[in-house]
């Protein structure tokens, strides 16, 4: 290559592309490619600058969908901690060359998964990275969409909750993505599933409550199954595991149950796709008595007289009612007969019948749910 020319490409202002810098090989690599491939501690930093400085395409993009900057990010993805971290910071340099790049697309998304490269750097760095200030090289850029998704319709708000960030980082993160505005919350994945039920899945309290914080979030966003936060929140509390042949919650699920419960915002008749409600689904789950207490003492219960349950033979409602004139309380005790032995005897505990039974609530008109 003559260096001549090189230098005068260099020092007109009208910098023209140069062909042979963004010549592909047989694996769909440029050299830019190539370059970030093989770095290591730095070590090709200006040939890397030195490229772009000649104009080379930043965006080209290999086989599996990958360019440049996600090759150089990925080099170390299955280091352990000590030389994940070496690495971030002896190619940082070179990683701030691309992202203080304005011709740096920072959209593209790799080809297998759909991740963006800010997805790849939380799973690649997250575990690693003690201070939100990393992630201002992404959101200083006016052209930076924080609502990308990839191919299940996540959004960066889902991979926080999935990463290994330390707490703090990630409820800074996620504070300042808050305060910035950009970010929908209330995203809903291609399974329905919110952010909310991310971090409530994944026992990260701190995230969810700043989230909940926001007048804007839904709370009665559903996915697939017709669950909600709440409905999640409730699994979550019955379930943990066994000590001394009795089931220990796992820790946490009981607290956010009841400021679920307590937010007006949550609609707590709401009901999923075979038709029974929360108040319904907390009772067949015998979940702790104090939640569906809480429940009744909202006075947001709607309770109805019967419901028809899919895959049963045969469905018998015990009604109970108040007397002194006052209004009778519905559909306490069910029992669900059929003739699979899969499907044993279900009946509410007398104490939650008892407390139930000590409430008031109108009747609502008969609703069947005949479901095939």
């Amino acid at each position: 290559m003559n260096h001549k020319n090189i230098n005068k490409k260099e020092s007109d202002s009208s910098m023209s592309l140069d062909e042979d810098i963004n010549q592909v090989d047989a694996e769909g690599n440029t050299k830019l490619m190539n370059l970030c491939r093989i770095s290591k501690y730095n070590s090709e930093y200006k040939n890397i600058k030195d490229l772009m400085n000649r104009n080379c395409n930043l965006n080209a993009q290999d086989k599996k969908g990958r360019t440049a900057l996600m090759l150089l990010v990925r080099y170390h993805e299955r280091g352990n901690d000590s030389s994940i971290e070496r690495y971030l910071i002896s190619e940082f340099d070179t990683i701030l060359l691309f992202l203080e790049n304005e011709n740096c697309d920072l959209s593209i998304k790799e080809n297998y998964n759909g991740f963006s490269i800010l997805m790849i750097f939380i799973i690649i760095f997250g575990r690693i990275i003690k201070s939100i200030e990393f992630f201002d090289l992404f959101f200083k850029r006016k052209d930076f969409d924080l609502n990308l998704t990839d191919d299940e319709g996540r959004t960066i708000l889902f991979h926080i909750a999935m990463s290994l960030l330390s707490t703090e980082t990630s409820c800074d993160l996620i504070s300042y993505l808050i305060k910035d505005g950009r970010l929908k919350i209330n995203h809903q994945s291609s399974n329905g599933s919110t952010g909310l039920m991310e971090f409530c899945s994944r026992r990260k309290f701190k995230e969810l409550k700043l989230l909940l914080g926001v007048n804007k979030c839904n709370l009665n966003l559903k996915d697939k199954n017709g669950y909600d936060i709440l409905n999640h929140t409730l699994a979550m509390s019955v379930s943990g595991t066994i000590v001394s042949g009795k089931v220990v919650p796992k820790p946490g699920y009981e607290e956010l149950s009841m400021i679920l419960i307590k937010d007006e915002r949550c609609d707590l008749n709401s009901k999923d796709h075979t038709g029974t409600s929360i108040f319904m689904s907390a009772c067949k789950m015998i979940v702790n008595k104090s939640i569906i207490k809480a429940m009744l003492d909202s006075g947001r219960l709607l309770i109805e007289e019967e419901f028809v349950y899919p895959n049963y033979d045969h469905v018998i409602i015990d009604h109970f009612s108040k007397k002194r004139n006052k209004t009778g309380v519905l559909l306490i005790s069910i029992k669900k007969i059929s003739n699979h032995r899969q499907n044993p005897l279900n009946i509410l505990p007398n104490e939650l019948i008892h407390l139930i039974l000590s409430y008031s609530y109108p009747l609502v008109p008969q609703t069947k749910y005949c479901l095939n």
